[in-house]
């Protein structure tokens, strides 16, 4: 199966926010640096991601964002 660049940064985007410890965020700036993509095209999935209530939005000096639920993985073998 193969998904676009936009669905794979948000992916991406949603497992990194996942790392975070607990009442923790990242900026956009941080994700994009780390995912090797420009900022504003990393702000417009996250955007979506925060229209869809899976990402919150923190704004501010230490604003960032953050998950809105942890993600759990099940796997069956």
């Amino acid at each position: 199966m193969k998904l676009s660049k936009g669905w794979e940064q948000a992916v991406y985007v949603l497992l990194m926010l996942n790392l975070l410890p607990k009442h923790s965020v990242m900026t956009s700036t941080a994700l994009s640096d780390r995912l090797n993509v420009s900022d504003s095209y990393l702000k417009k999935i996250i955007k979506a991601l925060v229209k869809e209530g899976l990402v919150n939005s923190t704004t501010g000096k230490h604003g960032g964002f953050s998950l809105n639920k942890p993600l759990h993985f099940m796997m069956f073998f």
